[in-house]
């Protein structure tokens, strides 16, 4: 099981998971200001949110950073969301 970066930060308490939750907003603003969908909005920022709560909890947290992988998930979110706008762009200059 690969180790990103999120999870070697969450190391350190607190700073740690502070830290990591700078990606994640830039990759939600970034959404929004693409246009994505409130329901893909609202899945990254509980992805985020989970994973900031939850990776807050020493020794649980840590663990749960491994596994949960939250950029990844954002990440998979945001690709999916864009490829379905351009699609539809696609879509409405063929039209």
């Amino acid at each position: 099981m690969p180790v990103g970066w999120d999870s070697i930060l969450g190391l350190v308490p607190g700073v740690g998971d502070t830290i990591t939750v700078v990606p994640a907003a830039l990759m939600i603003n970034t959404g929004y200001q693409a246009g994505i969908r409130k329901r893909a909005l609202g899945r990254m920022i509980w992805n985020t949110g989970l994973d900031l709560a939850v990776g807050s909890i020493p020794l649980v947290g840590d663990i749960f950073d491994v596994a949960f992988k939250s950029h990844r998930k954002n990440v998979e979110v945001l690709r999916a969301e864009l490829d379905r706008l351009a699609h539809a762009e696609t879509n409405q200059a063929t039209a």
